[in-house]
C-alpha cells in the first residue's frame, strides 16, 4: 500500500468522505464516528487495502479499488452475521455493553469486555482475511477481595436484621461464621437468638457478585434445646457455639455424653449420643472436638493431632 504522503492523504480524504456521510445521514446517526478516519486509513495501509467496520450491527468489509481515472475508492461488502446478537446469545454479553465494544472494535479491530458469567471476552477481526471471531478467557479474581466483599454483604444483613440485638464487635465474628457455614453447607447458614432464627441463603450471580436471601422464623431456642435434652444452664453457651458453627458437647439426662450441632441446609439442630472411646475401647480413636477418626497410637505416643480439625488429642 502507499507509503508516500500524497497517497496516504488520498486515503484520508476517502475515509473522511465516508465518515461525513455517516454524520449527515439520519439513518446512520447511531454510528460513532470518533476515530474512524484514522482507523480506516491505518487498516487500508496495514492490511493491503482491506478494512472492516461494524455499521448498524452488521460487519462490513471495505476493500479498496480504483476508479477509471485511478483515484482510490472502496466497495462495501456486508456479512450476513449479526455479531452483536451473537455476542449476547452465544457469549452472554450484556446488551448495555455492546455499544462500547462496537466502538472499540471499529477503532482497533478488536474489543474486550466481561460477560455475565464473569468471563473475559475478546472480539476480533482480520480485515485482510475477512475473518471475525470471539475468544473467551476466565478472569482471575482476587480471592481475598472476593471474601471481603462477601463478608461486607453478610455484616450489612446481620446489622439490619439484628438491630439493637448484636454488638458491633460481634458482627465480623458472626459474618465469618455465616461464610464458613455457606462453604460447608452449600450456601446455607443460620444465626439464632433466644426468640428467633434467621436463615441466610447465598447465591452467586453470573457476574460473581453475592445475592443474599434471608428469612426470619420466630421460635424459642431454649424450648428446642431443652427438648433435645440439653440442661437449662447450658442453653446460652450452646446457642453461642451453634452460631459459630461449632459442635457443643454436653451430658444428657441419662448421664451419657452427647453432642449437638446445627444443620442449616436441613433447617434443624441435631443431637447424638457419643460413646466414651477410652472407656469402651481403651485409647481414644475419635477426636473429642470434631468426632473424626484418629490414627493408630504408637507405644510412645502421649498425644496426636486430628487430621480434620487440628485438635490435639491426649492419650490419657
Amino acid at each position: 500500500m502507499p507509503a508516500n504522503p500524497r497517497k496516504a492523504q488520498e486515503l484520508r480524504n476517502l475515509a473522511e468522505t465516508l465518515v461525513r456521510s455517516f454524520e449527515k445521514d439520519p439513518e446512520f446517526q447511531e454510528v460513532h464516528t470518533e476515530g474512524l478516519v484514522t482507523s480506516l486509513v491505518r487498516q487500508w495501509m496495514t492490511y493491503d487495502g482491506h478494512a472492516a467496520l461494524i455499521i448498524k450491527n452488521v460487519l462490513c468489509f471495505l476493500p479498496l479499488t480504483r476508479t477509471p481515472l485511478g483515484a482510490f475508492a472502496f466497495k462495501m461488502v456486508s456479512e450476513k452475521s449479526n455479531w452483536p446478537e451473537i455476542l449476547q446469545r452465544d457469549w452472554h454479553m450484556a446488551p448495555e455493553d455492546i455499544p462500547e465494544m462496537i466502538e472499540q472494535f471499529n477503532r482497533g479491530q478488536s474489543a474486550e469486555g466481561t460477560n455475565l458469567d464473569g468471563q473475559g471476552i475478546r472480539w476480533w477481526v482480520n480485515p485482510g482475511e475477512k475473518h471475525c471471531g470471539v475468544e473467551g478467557q476466565p478472569i482471575k479474581r482476587d480471592p481475598a477481595a472476593s471474601n471481603m466483599a462477601k463478608l461486607r454483604v453478610i455484616m450489612e444483613t446481620l446489622e439490619s436484621t439484628f438491630s439493637g440485638v448484636v454488638f458491633e464487635h460481634e458482627l465480623p465474628i458472626l459474618a465469618q461464621s455465616v461464610a464458613n457455614q455457606w462453604d460447608k453447607f452449600g450456601g446455607y447458614a443460620a444465626i439464632m437468638t433466644e426468640k428467633e432464627k434467621v436463615y441466610m441463603r447465598m447465591k452467586r450471580r453470573p457476574d460473581g457478585t453475592i445475592h443474599l436471601q434471608s428469612r426470619e422464623e420466630k421460635f424459642s431456642i431454649r424450648d428446642q434445646l431443652e427438648e433435645l435434652g440439653l440442661p437449662p444452664g447450658d442453653v446460652i453457651d450452646a446457642n453461642a457455639r451453634l452460631n459459630l458453627g461449632q459442635i457443643f458437647p454436653f451430658v444428657g439426662p441419662d448421664g451419657k455424653p452427647c453432642e449437638i450441632w446445627q444443620e442449616p441446609h436441613m433447617e434443624r439442630v441435631t443431637v447424638r449420643t457419643v460413646r466414651d472411646p477410652k472407656r469402651e475401647f481403651g485409647d481414644p480413636f475419635m477426636c473429642r472436638s470434631c468426632g473424626g477418626v484418629l490414627g493408630l497410637w504408637k507405644p510412645s505416643d502421649t498425644q496426636q493431632k486430628c487430621n480434620l480439625c487440628g485438635h490435639i488429642c491426649q492419650r490419657g
